[in-house]
């Protein structure tokens, strides 16, 4: 009977072997050198461009300072001014990089205001093709209806389009009772406003302007009609020694008059109202003026020295009484002739003054009081008294020179009788 072992294999590296560390050092090593990887002295595949493929057939291996070329894919053509079209293989294994080169034919489909690509664009577009165009959301098609699709011509253009839609219109605006809407565009076009103003005396509430917008497929404007309400005041102030009209009401609207009125007085005076009398609501809890006051106004007794009262006599003086006056003969009067009774109860403007002498003359021109003014006679004296004066004294003038020539004239007489002597 023959016994037999299974076979077993021995390990690359046996601990006992005096060469097991250097056996592990190259089993690490060989797995480094598989994990690496494996170096290349060329570029990879060329690069794919969407407006661009190579021209000819790929090489299977680019070697450094291998050049490549490009052309247009079909449908496509170059650009202007033209791009570079070819690439090179560099020292590091890439490609020069290059940008698409190529467009559409005849490029992309025109945009207008009012019309859009109907479905998806789908480049490139060469000769023959046709696109369509659809109405944007806020337009319809016109009346009557205008082409709506371009082919791309020969040329690497697209037929000419004019705008195929125009503007919906919103609803004509409601007009708000005691208001108006002005229609700023002059139209009620997509895209056009409203403005909504109300009458002198209300509000507005809501929106002032409303905007012709999108409402699903449809236009409509952009919020409900805003409304014109009536301005309204709370009561008036109640004043003391007096009231108002109207006092049962809780509030007043826009133009609401209420007039005030003073009670009766107590003692010998009587109250005056002092200040507006009427009060208008003019705004929203805005009244025309102050409330006015119910008292006692009494001025003194106006006196004027040298003049008199020509109107607005009386015994007692009240709030607005009135006095004018007048200065007697010989006087005039310096300030003004009317005088009020003011709320103050003092006169307003203050009373004037009666001054002696006419107007335009001064006190300097005037003679002192105890000088008498000369009378008539007496001036009509002093004139001929001058006048006599006047008169001998040419009398004297003239005896002197006709004395003087009868000498001079006896002299030369003398003088002659004398030569003849001699």
């Amino acid at each position: 009977m023959t016994a037999s072992c299974p076979r077993r294999w021995a390990p690359l590296c046996r601990p006992e072997s005096h060469f097991s560390s250097w056996c592990s050092f190259r089993i690490l090593l060989g797995a480094l050198v598989l994990l690496l990887p494996m170096s290349s002295d060329a570029c990879g595949d060329p690069p794919r461009y969407q407006s661009m493929k190579l021209k000819g057939v790929a090489q299977p291996r680019y070697r450094p300072g291998a050049i490549i070329e490009y052309e247009c894919r079909l449908g496509y053509r170059l650009k202007r001014p033209p791009l570079p079209t070819s690439a090179r293989c560099q020292a590091d294994n890439t490609w020069t990089p290059l940008q698409e080169a190529c467009r559409n034919a005849c490029g992309d489909p025109p945009r207008y205001q009012s019309m859009k690509l109907k479905g998806v664009a789908q480049p490139p577009y060469s000769p023959g093709a046709t696109i369509e165009y659809e109405c944007r959301l806020g337009y319809k098609l016109k009346r009557p209806p205008l082409p709506t699709s371009a082919i791309c011509q020969a040329n690497n253009t697209w037929t000419p389009l004019q705008e195929a839609c125009t503007r919906k219109l919103c609803p004509h605006p409601v007009e708000p009772v005691n208001g108006a809407v002005q229609h700023v565009n002059e139209t009620l076009e997509f895209g056009s406003q409203v403005h909504y103003v109300c009458n002198e005396g209300y509000n507005l509430i809501g929106t002032k302007i409303l905007y012709c917008e999108l409402d699903g497929e449809n236009v409509n404007w952009s919020d409900n009609p805003p409304l014109c309400e009536v301005m309204r005041c709370r009561p008036p102030p109640k004043i003391q020694n007096g009231k108002y009209s109207i006092t049962d009401q809780e509030d007043f609207r826009y133009g609401e008059v209420v007039t005030y009125s003073c009670d009766p007085a107590n003692g010998p005076d009587e109250y005056s109202l002092v200040g507006e009398s009427k009060l208008v609501c003019s705004g929203n809890d805005v009244w025309s003026s102050k409330p006015p006051e119910c008292k006692v106004v009494k001025c003194k007794y106006p006196v004027l020295e040298n003049g008199r009262i020509v109107s607005g006599f009386g015994s007692k003086f009240y709030y607005k009484a009135m006095v004018v006056f007048e200065c007697v003969p010989g006087f005039y009067l310096s300030g003004n002739n009317t005088i009020v009774c003011g709320a103050n109860s003092t006169w307003e403007p203050a009373i004037p003054k009666c001054i002696k002498g006419h107007p335009g003359t001064t006190d300097e021109s005037q003679p002192p009081e105890d000088v008498a003014p000369l009378g008539g006679g007496i001036i009509a004296v002093i004139v001929i008294v001058t006048l006599v004066g006047a008169g001998i004294v040419a009398a004297g003038l003239f005896k002197f020179l006709h004395t003087r020539k009868k000498r001079k004239a006896e002299v030369s007489a003398t003088y002659s009788t004398y030569q003849r002597r001699d």
